[in-house]
């Protein structure tokens, strides 16, 4: 979006153009609006033009009161950020609105949500205290492929011209930048997509975005139910984890704290079937649990399967999951490392009774047998049930063996890969589920954080350099 200064006090000497509202008129209006996209583009032009108390545009009369209002929203002060109350937002509305809201956020299936999540949604989004952080969360978002743009050009009685300008994807197009004796400023004042809304023809282009649809997903009521969705979500998947898994969380949480738990059927190259086929779908309990022993940044993704309507594994997780946890940081090097940096986050994975599951074994032998590593294979296939899987960073895979060696499997870090730059590792494609970033890397590290060379079994300080 372009950009405009907010200078409040040259813009309030600007607009003393429009001081008089009693006498000062528009005298022209002209709006030129434009879209682009994925999609076909499309332009719209209007223009209304004063005659005697009216104004006519295209052979149909306005209302003066129409543009008088558009110019008393130009006089009005700039509004700096965005505030419920300038968008209407009233308690009562958020009550209206509350359940609208909901079916808006995708990601929670609200329609199908229990009596106690929607509760959960409804409190949140009636929340006042949360909500000018949800009104700015709205207004800080951007999506690609959608490029409107509208530009109002207003020529007042005495000769001078004020420029409304937005390219905001933003309900109501906020922020306007309002351009008037040779000053911009830029404001959140929804007065003034109100006025232009109010003056403009049906289905001119990018009318609609000028006024709040509840229909529409990218409104404000869509926009502001998906940022109540983001505050609730781990709440609305724990308690619908409970009611499904009552009895399986409550083991877990005899020896563990559950920081979030969600029931689904999503499959990764470590769990879970693929959807393909036309064949059921594998559905898990997921839940997220810490231990007072862990370093603050480390938990156990633990993934237990769930059968005619049951949820099995919690007791023997109990007793199997220390046994991996204690190799984890049985590693000298990252065992200090996570307990010195309790910002960096990683999880190990506990699926099914085991952390290094068939289905990763195969995934992670396709990759290496491409990369020419098939020494790494038989090195992990030999070790399987008790070795451990490790994700860290932003999707960074490590094998942990019984001999205290980690394997960087692969990696799709921007920045750091533990202790090490990104730019130390080798980052071939993988065969199944690919990364975004980085790659299949197929690099062991001792016990003491020096790297094997990818060349040859001897090691090698060279190839992976601590920062």
């Amino acid at each position: 979006m372009k950009r405009c200064c907010i200078l409040v006090l040259l813009f309030l000497s600007a607009v003393s153009i429009c001081s008089d509202a009693q006498t000062l008129q528009i005298q022209t209006l002209t709006v030129q609006s434009a879209w682009g996209g994925l999609g076909r583009p499309s332009h719209s032009d209007f223009s209304a033009h004063r005659l005697g108390d009216s104004y006519r545009a295209k052979g149909r009369t306005i209302p003066s009161t129409l543009l008088n209002a558009l110019l008393n929203a130009v006089q009005e002060a700039p509004v700096i950020v965005p505030t419920a109350a300038n968008l209407g937002i009233t308690a009562q509305w958020l009550q209206e609105h509350a359940d609208q809201a909901g079916e808006h956020a995708s990601r929670l299936y609200y329609k199908e949500g229990l009596p106690e999540q929607k509760a959960l949604f409804r409190e949140a989004f009636e929340d006042q205290r949360t909500l000018p952080s949800r009104v700015k969360q709205v207004y800080e978002t951007f999506h690609t492929d959608d490029y409107p743009h509208m530009q109002a050009q207003l020529v007042l009685q005495s000769g001078v011209q004020v420029i409304l300008t937005s390219d905001s994807q933003n309900p109501f197009m906020l922020p306007w930048c309002v351009t008037a004796n040779g000053t911009t400023t830029k404001t959140y004042n929804a007065n003034i997509p109100h006025a232009l809304f109010a003056l403009l023809p049906p289905k001119f282009d990018n009318r609609e975005r000028l006024t709040d649809e509840p229909d529409s997903s990218v409104g404000l009521l869509g926009m502001l139910g998906e940022e109540t969705a983001n505050t609730v979500e781990g709440r609305w998947e724990l308690v619908g984890a409970q009611h499904a898994s009552a009895d399986a969380l409550a083991v877990l949480r005899r020896v563990y704290e559950v920081r979030r738990a969600t029931v689904n059927s999503y499959h990764d190259l470590a769990f879970g079937k693929a959807w393909d086929g036309g064949k059921p779908h594998e559905e898990n309990l997921h839940a997220t649990l810490w231990s007072d022993g862990f370093p603050k940044g480390f938990t156990v993704t633990a993934i237990l399967l769930r059968q005619n309507g049951n949820t099995e594994g919690a007791s023997e997780l109990l007793k199997r999951v220390p046994m991996y946890t204690d190799l984890v940081f049985s590693v000298p090097w990252l065992d200090a490392y996570l307990k010195t940096h309790p910002e960096e986050h990683a999880w190990m994975f506990y699926v099914h009774g085991e952390s290094l599951t068939d289905k990763a074994m195969r995934v992670f032998a396709d990759d290496m047998k491409a990369i020419g590593r098939n020494d790494l294979v038989e090195r992990v296939h030999t070790v399987q049930h008790q070795a451990a899987l490790l994700e860290s960073g932003h999707g960074d895979y490590w094998i942990i063996l019984p001999d205290k060696t980690a394997i960087l499997w692969r990696w799709q870090s921007l920045d750091h890969i533990l202790k090490w730059k990104v730019i130390d590792f080798p980052a071939h494609q993988c065969t199944d589920y690919r990364t975004v970033s980085g790659g299949c890397a197929g690099v062991a590290i001792s016990p003491g954080g020096v790297a094997e060379s990818t060349n040859t079994k001897q090691t090698s300080s060279a190839v992976a350099t601590p920062h």
